[in-house]
Order: structure tokens, then sequence, then C-alpha cells
């Protein structure tokens, strides 16, 4: 049983047939006419309001109507007569969960659903909640309980902590320390790690990127995310032996990457980077690569990418390694934009002192 968070206007056909039935299923539970799924997790959050009838009644009204303007004969009759006046609280890391996780099932069972729904960057919440600060709910099951590599302060220090966060995701500037450390490899694959990568597509879109690592909103860990559909650069890929059209493949979310370089030329080419805003230099890179990598289930994948494709992996892959674009830049083009690095260092260290 799934009873989306998320508006149902995302869901492709058989979703929307799917989550009409399961509500329905749980509307019995609710007003007692079945004896299973009385402890399912999904109905937590009904259960915890004065009015659970009245509350499910509420969300399958809001189907119902999606449904309706799809053209779809779902019988409304079936929709108990009370309903809730209220919104029912929800928070904001649980919708960016479920909203990866719908992604993943578009990708595998209706690739054109997933395409229109790849411009979305910021998921709206079904009708009968509210958003509220917070991360994945604890009643969500997943593979294991949402933990990720936190930093505590600005000493860089990694420490285990809860997934939830209070704030949208914020990029740090140079010379905040933990651009400097190389992120721990992941090997546990949760809801936690699932609604990190899709806050920090978010981040990035927000920050006009084309790419963002961990450590950049402040998280040592093996972790980058790229979409170049935006970008009018040239680029080669070819994942898991096959070319799916960019607009499929993107936003991709990388986690553990390794950079393997292929024979190439190597060209330079003029780079900025969102934790040096307004600060760009040209950089020698080789022009061809192939990255191993696992996806947010821990799924290996290979990809084998060329030109812009390529260089925006490899400044990613720097990062999670603590190496910044000025490290690769001649002392030529460092002695250029040296004043202006060092200008960010100070407006860096100033907020740190205070």
């Amino acid at each position: 049983m799934r009873l989306w968070t998320l508006h149902p206007k995302y869901l492709d056909p058989k979703g929307l047939v799917a989550l009409w039935r399961e509500a329905l299923l749980a509307q019995a539970v609710l007003l007692g006419r079945t004896k299973g799924y009385r402890h399912h997790p999904q109905l937590h959050r009904f259960l915890a309001c004065p009015r659970p009838a009245a509350a499910l009644a509420s969300y399958l009204a809001a189907v119902h109507t999606e449904a309706t303007g799809r053209g779809y004969r779902f019988d409304a009759t079936k929709i108990g007569r009370a309903r809730l006046g209220a919104r029912l609280p929800e928070t904001r890391g649980q919708l960016l969960y479920e909203w990866a996780h719908l992604r993943q099932k578009l990708l595998l069972r209706d690739a054109g659903h997933w395409r229109a729904m790849a411009a979305v960057t910021a998921p709206s919440p079904h009708p009968l909640f509210r958003l509220t600060r917070g991360g994945v709910r604890p009643w969500e099951k997943t593979a294991a309980a949402p933990v990720v590599f936190r930093l505590r302060g600005r000493a860089g220090r990694p420490t285990l902590a809860g997934a939830s966060r209070s704030m949208p995701l914020s990029i740090v500037h140079y010379n905040d320390p933990v651009l400097r450390k190389k992120g721990a490899r992941v090997t546990a694959f949760d809801a936690g790690l699932a609604a990190l990568g899709a806050e920090m597509t978010e981040a990035m879109h927000t920050a006009e990127g084309i790419g963002l690592a961990a450590q950049q909103i402040g998280r040592a860990l093996q972790l980058c995310v790229v979409d170049l559909r935006a970008a009018k650069a040239e680029s080669g890929w070819e994942l898991d032996g096959a070319r799916p059209p960019l607009e499929l493949l993107m936003p991709l979310v990388l986690f553990n990457p390794a950079v393997t370089a292929l024979p190439s030329a190597e060209t330079l080419y003029e780079e900025g980077c969102l934790s040096f805003p307004g600060i760009r230099g040209e950089i020698s890179r080789p022009d061809a690569i192939r990255v191993d990598f696992q996806d947010v289930h821990g799924v290996p994948h290979r990809l084998v990418c060329t030109g812009l494709f390529a260089r925006c992996v490899q400044h990613e892959a720097d990062h999670l390694n603590g190496v910044l674009f000025i490290d690769r830049m001649d002392r030529k083009t460092r002695a250029g934009i040296d004043d202006a690095v060092k200008a960010l260092a100070k407006e860096t260290r100033q907020p740190a002192a205070g």
C-alpha cells in the first residue's frame, strides 16, 4: 500500500489506478470493514488525526478529481461522505523521498511519463497535506533507518546523524574546510540518501548549476548530482551499453563514482563553480572518461561520456576527493583570479568568526 504525499497529478495511469484502489482499501480499514492492514505504516498519519475516516475521504476526493480530469470514470459513491476541514501536516523530506521513489518507478515502467515529469524540480503535495520542515517520516518503510553522514559545526568532522533537516540546503563557499574533505564511501542506501539526492538536485537547479557535490552542501560523502539538459555545449554518453535520451537520463545522481580517463585529447574549457561565485578559469581535462558508480538503490552502472558531460563529472568527482577547480588551473590562470579567490576566502572566514 502506498498513499502518496505527492499530488496525484504526477502519477502515470497505472499509478493513479493503483492509488485509487489502495486508498479505497485504506478507507475500508479505517471504517472497520476489513480486518487486515490495521497497522499498516501508511495509515499512521491518518490515524493520528482526530477524524481518520474523514481525512481519508478527503484524500480520495482529490484523487477522484484528478482522475475525472483525465477522463477516467472512478466511482465517487465509494468515497465516504465526511470531509476533513483542515489540511494535515507532512514533512518536506517525506515529499522529496517519495518524489525520488516515484521517479525510479516511472523510469522502469513508463519512460514517456518519466520524461513528462523530468522538468519538475519542486513537486507539490496532495491537496490534503501542507508541508512542514523535517525529514523522512519514521513510519516510512525502508531497507534501513534513514542515516547519512552529517557535518557538525565548521570543523568538518563527519558524524552519523539522522537525515531530517529543518532548512533548505545551502551551498558552502571557499574556503569552508568541508570543501577539502574526502568523502566517505556510501555503503547503506536508504530513504535518507534518496531524499538528500533529491534535495541536492533542487539546490543545484535553484543555483542554476549543472553539477553539485555533497561537500558543497556541507556533507563529506561520495555523492554528486549532474543535470546537463539546459547546457548548450556538446556531449556524448553511453550508459550500460545504451544511449538513453538526455531528458530520460537527467538529473543523474551518482554514488561512489570512480572516474577513469580514456584515450582522448585533453581540451581547455572555461569552468565555474557554485562554491566560487563569479570566479571562472580555463582548465585542461581529458575529453573522454569512464565512470563506474551506483544509483540511489545501490545498483552499479557504467557510464562512458565525452565533452561537457565528461568535464562536469570530473569536476564533481574532484570535489568528492577534496580537490577544487582552482587546483587544476595553470599558474597564469590562477594568478588572474587570485585576488578574487582571496576576497572570497576572507568573506567565508568572517561569518565563521562571528
